[in-house]
């Protein structure tokens, strides 16, 4: 790990505050200090520093994308058009198209083309400042297709910058050859996957998803209390489509780190979410992938004093890798302000995955860092969907500059 010094920054938002005029100091991956600009020469008399002029520019904590599905094969660009003919989700689902679609695409494709496509991918969230993100599984929907694909998170994990934090979605959908006896898919992932997936100690979170079309609440119940039981935290995808009252459910008797997508939730859902220390994911690109447009307000999400989390929710039917454009459409379709939409894309996601850490540019943090192109944090809404990260940092390695990654050597690994 070298010794960097970001000098001369217009702003420095810190994830809680917004300074001026600072200059950070990174040692050992580390964050050592945030010091007034000009202060820094005291460091650059007496060590060995590199030195980034970041003049004119902000630095804000790496974004922390806190939900994406980016383990899969093939694509679903064939879906817009049945979109814009006026088919549902559901509709699309029953046309063979949605996720059951996904999930025969990637039972067919190997380990090695699920790894190179999934670093791939993160080339670009890396490239838009994403320093840590969480990827489930969930395309395979058996046991041994759900394990490979932890094993390549684990393995893409090992060589790219961003940090993976690897969920386990096995209760994404129940696959065609279960959809007589969907009960039967539930017990194999509560006595067959679900053991192993804690026996291969990769996954960090089990996830389900919840909602019409989906899973009951009876049965996501058995799948949280489950895994649990075997200590791995859970997280859900609920009130998406209808709402269950998984939200308020998962909060106050499975301790879920986060309830995602929320669409259909109440104040009262968010009120018991937030007394409970359950962050709300939001996905604003969600609505518009399914051309609802019914996007979770912030005014709600602010009466309710719950946490919030932004994410890309990037998958085959949101194909969304920039965190840019996710405060984007947060503040104008949903009302954040940039401050409240930036804090929710880097520390709301580090609470989210309950990572203690990252998402805030402080002394003893991980030096996970964007340098962006612009004065301030409210040109990030302004500038839509721009890509801004003019240099990424991660855990005190340049591996952005110049809006281009920095190609390592194969045995160069962060740890």
């Amino acid at each position: 790990m070298s010794s960097l010094v970001i000098k001369n920054a217009s702003h420095v938002y810190t994830g809680k505050t917004l300074l001026q005029d600072r200059s950070i100091v990174l040692e050992k991956g580390k964050i050592l200090e945030i010091l007034p600009a000009g202060k820094e020469m005291e460091y650059l008399n007496l060590g060995d520093y590199e030195q980034i002029d970041a003049s004119g520019k902000t630095v804000i904590p790496g974004f922390v994308d806190s939900h994406t599905h980016a383990v899969f094969a093939g694509d679903r660009a064939f879906e817009l058009g049945m979109k814009l003919e006026g088919k549902t989700y559901l509709e699309i689902l029953e046309k063979g198209g949605g996720i059951a679609y996904t999930v025969n695409q990637t039972r067919n494709a190997s380990k090695e083309e699920l790894l190179d496509s999934l670093l791939k991918r993160l080339d670009q969230f890396l490239l838009h400042g994403t320093t840590t993100i969480e990827v489930k599984s969930g395309y395979h929907l058996d046991v041994e297709g759900e394990l490979l694909a932890l094993e390549v998170l684990a393995e893409a994990d090992a060589i790219h910058p961003i940090k993976i934090v690897p969920t386990f979605l096995g209760a994404h959908l129940v696959p065609q050859e279960f959809k007589s006896n969907p009960d039967d898919y539930v017990s194999l992932i509560v006595d067959d996957m679900l053991p192993l997936v804690k026996k291969q100690g990769i996954a960090r979170f089990t996830d389900v998803f919840c909602d019409e079309g989906a899973f009951s609440v009876d049965q996501t119940r058995i799948i949280l209390e489950k895994s649990l039981n075997l200590d791995i935290p859970v997280r859900v995808h609920g009130e998406e489509i209808k709402r269950t009252g998984i939200s308020r459910i998962a909060a106050t008797e499975y301790n879920a780190a986060s309830v995602d997508h929320l669409l259909k939730a109440t104040v009262d859902d968010l009120q018991i979410m937030a007394e409970n220390k359950t962050v709300a994911g939001v996905m604003p690109m969600g609505p518009i992938a399914l051309f609802t447009h019914d996007f979770v307000p912030f005014s709600r999400l602010k009466e309710a004093g719950v946490e919030i989390a932004l994410a890309t929710d990037f998958n085959p039917n949101s194909y969304l890798q920039n965190m840019f454009l996710t405060i984007g459409l947060a503040s104008y379709f949903a009302g954040f302000p940039p401050k409240d939409a930036l804090r929710a894309a880097t520390l709301g996601g580090a609470r989210s995955l309950q990572l203690e850490n990252v998402g805030l540019i402080q002394p003893g943090f991980l030096a996970d860092l964007v340098i962006i192109d612009a004065p301030s944090i409210d040109h990030i809404p302004y500038y839509f969907g721009k890509n801004l990260a003019h240099t990424v940092i991660a855990r005190g390695e340049v591996v952005v500059r110049g809006f281009k990654k920095i190609e390592r050597r194969e045995d160069d690994v962060l740890e």
